[in-house]
C-alpha cells in the first residue's frame, strides 16, 4: 500500500509538471562533464543532471552523502550515517559500486585504482561546491577505468570577491562541527582559498565515535590567456567501526556493539597536492593539464566473527597527470568540437595484514578522443575512442606476479533537438574495469592472472522536456558486462561473474507551480541480473528494484524557507548471496525536514533526518559465526535525529539569496 501510494503521488507529481506553462527552460551556464571542459551550448547524447549550491543549501545537507542520497539514478549506502562509510551506486553494482561509479572533484579521481577503499566523500567540503554534475550512464571512451555506471563530477567555487565565512553545528549523539574560509580575487590577478574544518560525533551506535577535520588551500594566478593553480589538503578521520549486528543482536539493542568488533577502528590521513594550468591557444584551442599526488596512511582493524581481526596498515601514493587538448575545426559536416588528451595514473601500493605483506606497482596509462559533430541546429552526434593498458607488479603471500592488459572502447550517440524544449537522444558507450591489487590476489587459485579484466558495453535513449516552469527526464537504459568483477563470499574468493545485464527506467520532474515553490521527484527501476555461469538468473546483492523521491521545496518568506522529502528503498538481496537464499533485507521509507533562516550575512538551518523515528536496516552482509555457520549481518540505520546550523557570511555571491 505504501508503495502504491508513493507511486501514485509521483504520477501526480509529473501530471502537475505536464500542467504548467510554456516558456523557455535557461541551461546552466557551464557544463564540464560532457567533454571534460567547460562549455555551453553543446547538446551532447547524454543524460547530465545538474546539483547547484543554491539547492545544496537549501537541502540542508551535511555531507556530500546526504546531497546525493535520493537523487535520480543513484543508490548511497551509509554504514554509520555520518559520511564516513558512504559508496554511491549507479545502474546497481551493489558491493562493487565504489569501483563502478567514478566519483570526480573538478576532474581528480577519488576512487582507488589499486585496491577496493571507497572514495574518501567526506573530505569534499560543500560550501566549496560550485555545482555537481552527474552523468548518467557508462563514459568510458571520455573517462576510462570505473566510469561503468556513471561519473559524479564536483565542480568547487572559484575565488571572486572577498568571502569569508564561519560555521557551527551541533545536533544528536553529541555531535559538533566547526568551519571557517576565505576566499577572494585579487586586482592583480591573483587568488586564494583557505578553509579548516573540524567535526566530532559518538555517532548512533556503540563505539562508533568520529573525529574528523581538514585544512585546504588554493594559490592560483589569472593571466589573459588562462589560468595556472596550486592547490594543498590534509585531511584526517579517527573512527570506530562497530561492525554489523544478526537479528537477535538487533532485537535486544539496535546501537550495540557486537564483542567481536568492540576494538575495531579505522584511522585514515590523506595528503593531497595538485598542479594545474589551463592556457588558452587562441580563439578555437585551449589546452589545460593537472599533476596530482595524492598520499593515504590507514590504520585499521577489522574482525570476522569467526575469528579476531589484527592491527593492519595500508600505504597507498598515488600520481597522476592529465594533460588534455580541446577545440574547433570546420568540415563538410559542420563543426567539429575536439576533446582530447592523456591519462596516467601511478599507484604504489603496501599493505600490512594477518594476510602478510601486499606490495603492488600500478601503472595505468590511456589516449583518448572524443567529436562533438553539429550537424545542423537540431543535430548533433558524437563519437569516441580511447585505448588504455594497465601494468601491474604485485608481491604477496603466495609469491611475485606481473599482470598487465590493454583495453579499447568506444562510443557513438546522437541528440535531435526537436523544439527548443524538446530533446531526444541515444547513445552506446563501451567501458571497463581493472581489477584492483586486492582483488586479484584473493581469488579462488591466488592467481592474480586469473581474474579477467571487466568490460561492457551500455546502450541508452531518453527524452527531456524543459519548460521555465517544469521539467522532466525519461530515460531508459540496458548495460551489459562480460567478467563483471564480484565477491563470492561463500567461497570468500574473487571471480568474474561470465556474463551479467542491467535494465532499467528513470523517471523525475519538477515544477514551479506557485511562487517560490517547488515541487518534484524521481522513480528508478533497476534490474541488475546475472545471464550466465552458476548463478543465471540471480539478482546481483544490495540492489533495489525500485527507488523513489518527492520533495518540496518553498521560501515561506524572503527569509524563511524548508524542504521537505520522502525517500523509499525496495527490497534487496543482501550482500555477498549470489545464489538468492537468504532472506532479503527490508524495504524502508523515511522522511526527512529541514529548514532555514537568513538574514543579511547571517543563516540558520536546522534538519530532522527520519522524521517518522523509523527503525531500518541500510544495508547487509552475508558471512560466517564462531562455528563458522552461514549468518547475516545487519547495519542498523540511525532513527530521528537533528542537527543545527548558525552562519556567518562576509559576503553573498549574487544567486544565493532567497528570492
Amino acid at each position: 500500500m505504501r508503495r502504491t501510494l508513493l507511486y501514485s503521488a509521483m504520477l501526480a507529481t509529473f501530471s502537475t509538471s505536464l500542467a504548467a506553462d510554456e516558456t523557455s527552460y535557461e541551461l546552466p551556464a557551464m557544463l564540464v562533464s560532457a567533454t571534460r571542459y567547460a562549455q555551453s551550448d553543446l547538446n551532447i547524447p547524454a543524460s547530465i543532471s545538474i546539483i547547484t549550491r543554491q539547492q545544496i543549501l537549501d537541502s540542508g545537507a551535511r555531507s556530500l552523502s546526504d546531497v546525493l542520497t535520493g537523487q535520480a539514478g543513484i543508490q548511497v549506502t551509509d554504514l554509520f550515517a555520518d559520511g564516513s562509510s558512504s559508496v554511491v551506486d549507479m545502474r546497481g553494482f551493489g558491493p562493487t559500486a565504489a569501483q563502478n561509479t567514478l566519483i570526480l572533484v573538478d576532474g581528480r579521481r577519488l576512487n582507488n585504482s589499486s585496491d577496493i577503499g571507497a572514495p574518501e566523500l567526506n573530505s569534499v567540503n560543500l560550501d566549496n561546491i560550485e555545482q555537481i554534475e552527474i552523468v548518467h550512464g557508462s563514459a568510458g571512451t571520455l573517462y576510462g577505468n570505473m566510469a561503468v555506471g556513471g561519473v559524479i563530477n564536483i565542480i568547487t567555487r572559484k575565488p571572486d570577491e572577498f568571502n569569508a565565512r564561519l560555521k557551527a553545528g551541533a545536533g544528536s549523539y553529541n555531535g559538533y562541527a566547526l568551519q571557517a574560509s576565505v576566499s577572494e580575487q585579487l586586482k592583480n590577478g591573483i587568488n586564494y582559498r583557505l578553509g579548516a574544518r573540524q567535526r566530532k560525533s559518538d555517532n548512533y551506535r556503540d563505539h562508533n565515535d568520529l573525529d574528523f577535520w581538514s585544512l585546504n588551500g588554493r594559490l592560483g594566478y589569472q593571466y589573459a590567456q588562462g589560468e595556472i593553480f596550486a592547490e594543498a589538503q590534509k585531511v584526517s578521520e579517527e573512527l570506530q567501526t562497530p561492525g554489523a549486528l544478526t537479528k537477535d543482536e538487533l532485537k535486544q539493542n539496535r546501537k550495540q556493539v557486537a564483542a567481536p568488533f568492540k576494538n575495531d577502528f579505522q584511522d585514515t590521513t590523506t595528503r593531497i597536492f595538485r598542479l594545474g594550468l589551463d592556457h588558452s591557444l587562441g580563439e578555437d584551442w585551449r589546452s589545460s593539464g593537472e599533476l596530482t599526488y595524492r598520499d593515504s596512511d590507514r590504520d585499521f582493524l577489522n574482525s570476522f566473527r569467526a575469528f579476531p581481526g589484527t592491527p593492519a596498515t595500508l600505504d597507498r601514493r598515488v600520481y597522476t597527470f592529465n594533460p588534455r587538448l580541446s577545440g574547433r575545426l570546420p568540415s563538410a559536416l559542420g563543426d567539429i568540437n575536439i576533446s582530447s588528451g592523456v591519462d596516467f595514473e601511478n599507484t604504489r601500493y603496501d599493505l600490512q595484514s594477518s594476510f602478510g605483506r601486499t606490495l603492488q606497482k600500478q601503472d595505468i596509462w590511456a589516449v583518448y578522443a572524443q567529436g562533438v559533430f553539429e550537424l545542423s541546429s537540431q543535430w548533433q552526434a558524437t563519437l569516441g575512442l580511447r585505448h588504455a593498458q594497465v601494468n601491474n607488479d604485485v608481491e604477496y603471500f603466495a609469491g611475485q606476479s606481473k599482470d598487465d592488459d590493454s583495453v579499447t572502447a568506444k562510443s557513438a550517440g546522437l541528440s535531435y533537438q526537436a523544439t527548443s524544449n524538446i530533446r531526444l537522444f541515444a547513445r552506446m558507450d563501451e567501458n571497463y574495469r581493472f581489477a584492483t591489487a586486492d582483488e586479484s590476489i584473493i581469488t579462488a587459485t591466488f592467481r592474480p592472472e586469473d581474474l579477467k579484466t571487466q568490460t561492457g558495453r551500455s546502450w541508452e535513449t531518453g527524452l527531456e522536456l524543459k519548460q521555465a516552469l517544469w521539467n522532466a527526464k525519461i530515460l531508459a537504459y540496458q548495460l551489459n558486462l562480460n567478467d563483471e568483477i564480484a565477491f563470492d563470499s561463500s567461497g570468500f574468493a574473487n571471480t568474474n561473474l561470465d556474463k551479467t545485464r542491467r535494465r532499467g527506467l528513470l523517471l523525475e520532474g519538477q515544477t514551479s507551480p506557485w511562487k517560490n515553490w517547488k515541487l518534484g521527484g524521481n522513480y528508478n527501476y533497476t534490474d541488475p541480473t546475472i545471464t550466465d555461469g552458476a548463478f543465471d538468473g540471480n539478482d546481483i546483492p544490495l540492489v533495489a528494484k525500485h527507488t523513489a523521491r518527492l520533495f518540496a521545496d518553498s521560501w515561506l518568506t524572503r527569509q524563511l524557507g524548508f524542504n521537505l522529502e520522502g525517500l523509499y528503498k525496495s527490497k534487496r538481496v543482501v550482500g555477498g548471496d549470489f545464489n538468492n537464499s537468504f532472506n532479503k533485507l527490508d524495504s524502508y521509507s523515511v522522511v526527512n525536514l529541514s529548514a532555514r533562516y537568513v538574514s543579511g550575512p547571517f543563516r540558520i538551518s536546522a534538519k530532522i533526518n527520519n522524521l517518522l523515528d523509523k527503525e531500518y536496516e541500510e544495508t547487509a552482509n552475508t558471512g560466517f559465526d564462531a562455528s563458522f555457520s552461514p549468518i547475516v549481518g545487519f547495519f542498523p540505520a540511525p532513527e530521528r535525529n537533528f542537527w543545527l546550523t548558525f552562519e556567518y557570511t562576509g559576503h553573498t555571491k549574487p544567486g544565493l539569496n532567497p528570492p
